[in-house]
């Protein structure tokens, strides 16, 4: 993919002249020049990258799975990945503490609070510190950002994750990105929404500040850490946790499919976008 004037450009934009991806790869050796970074360089060589520098072309890695994934090991001592770790058992340890005053039934769902309001700042903020290090740190400039920008990321990743609570499972199905989309990048995602009109305007909107947006919220924040470093990864990690997911750990969080080289193989790998080589 490439970033051009900010604006995402997929693979599959290309004038494929009705080939498969590997084709025009194999038919066009003079347009695409093939490199190994230095930190694939005990990748098998069949496992071929390939790069344009005129297209700003930042990370084409092809499998039968995936169309753009990175190699690389999460270090589970780096003080990042750590840190947000804690930062999520901080924010559901706070969250349990409010079922043990109120019930997380269906009928308290529209209940509202200050302590909630808390919980859904803390996990709004949160969610937008892992959109931008999923733009910042793989190559999209831009410096300011807004859900204008975040909401591009939907075009690449699936975000549909679905969460029921692990002790109060007649709560229902929670869904924290169902529906996002580009029109209305803010207001379709309801928690969020929730999350800026209590930030400026505590008073008039505290009833927004309910128990459901509360969860939802903070199953977003899950949702994240999900994409970020997978699902086996982060629930290694965790204290405990208050959800469940009915996606497995074979959810493909990558959207697009481009073509497949059999034989690829993934080991020690997470799945990260926009990559700048």
């Amino acid at each position: 993919i490439k970033v051009s004037k900010g604006k995402i450009i997929q693979p599959k934009e290309i004038d494929l002249e009705g080939l498969t991806f590997k084709e025009w790869i194999i038919k066009n050796p003079d347009i695409l020049t093939y490199f190994t970074p230095s930190f694939l360089s005990q990748v098998k060589p069949r496992e071929q990258r390939y790069f344009n520098p005129e297209w700003n072309l930042y990370e084409l890695l092809l499998d039968k799975n995936e169309d753009f994934v990175i190699f690389e090991d999460i270090k589970k001592e780096n003080s990042q990945f750590q840190n947000d770790i804690r930062q999520y058992n901080i924010l559901q340890k706070n969250l349990d503490n409010v079922f043990n005053i109120i019930e997380p039934s269906k009928n308290n769902k529209n209940v509202f609070g200050l302590e909630l309001r808390n919980i859904i700042l803390l996990s709004a903020m949160e969610v937008e510190v892992h959109w931008q290090k999923l733009l910042k740190n793989n190559g999209y400039e831009k410096i300011k950002l807004t859900t204008n920008d975040y909401v591009k990321l939907q075009e690449f990743i699936n975000f549909n994750f679905n969460f029921k609570l692990n002790y109060h499972p007649d709560f229902g199905t929670i869904t924290p990105f169902i529906g996002w989309n580009a029109e209305k990048p803010t207001n379709s995602l309801e928690w969020y929404e929730t999350y800026n009109k209590i930030k400026h305007d505590r008073g008039t909107n505290l009833n927004m500040a309910s128990l459901q947006q509360a969860i939802t919220s903070v199953s977003a924040v899950l949702t994240l850490l999900y994409i970020r470093y997978g699902q086996k990864n982060i629930n290694e990690k965790l204290q405990t946790n208050i959800f469940s997911t009915t996606n497995s750990y074979e959810f493909r969080v990558s959207k697009h499919k481009l073509s497949s080289l059999e034989g690829l193989e993934k080991e020690n790998t997470y799945i990260k976008y926009f990559q700048k080589i």
